[in-house]
């Protein structure tokens, strides 16, 4: 008889109010599936400790494989101190597939493969990368040929904000 108390309670509310009800929680739920899949300390993923030397490597190395393409994102810090950046991955719908964080020593660089947040799984979509520091990034598509990328960098109060409009793994 105590479980119905409940159900009896909602039954009691007006159509409207009832409505109201379903459509906050609604809201909430997307709010909070939408925070989480922003690049964040309190979610920061598996930590990518790729040295920028790796990408010349991946130049210099012949790709017999013509299927391979992987987009490298380098992050730049721009102040003496060292920083951190948060980036996900995001596939064509929108939905977050993986996630990461790489520590960029002090006016140093750090290097980010599509393929280190998606854990390897085949990939197009979008990057997104923040710091609480003044970090910008640069983007390559390297493949059989080699070329960079548009890179949408942001600074604000809050820090930085690097976004990779267009990003493939494969």
């Amino acid at each position: 008889m105590k479980l119905l108390k409940p159900l009896q309670h909602i039954a009691g509310l007006s159509t409207a109010a009832l409505a109201t009800l379903m459509l906050n929680s609604s809201v909430a739920a997307q709010t909070l599936a939408s925070a989480d899949a922003e690049p964040s300390e309190k979610n920061p993923g598996t930590e990518i400790v790729r040295p920028v030397e790796d990408l010349s490597a991946m130049i210099a190395a012949p790709r017999p494989d013509r299927d391979f393409i992987n987009t490298a994102v380098v992050l730049t810090d721009a102040g003496g101190r060292p920083s951190v950046a948060y980036c996900v991955a995001y596939n064509q719908r929108g939905d977050a597939i993986g996630r990461g964080f790489s520590k960029i020593p002090g006016n140093g660089v750090r290097l980010v493969l599509a393929s280190d947040l998606t854990y390897g799984r085949d990939f197009f979509g979008k990057i997104k990368c923040k710091s609480r520091d003044h970090v910008s990034g640069t983007a390559y598509i390297i493949g059989p040929d080699f070329s960079d990328t548009r890179v949408h960098n942001l600074r604000d109060r809050a820090g930085s904000v690097i976004s990779v409009p267009v990003a493939i793994s494969r």
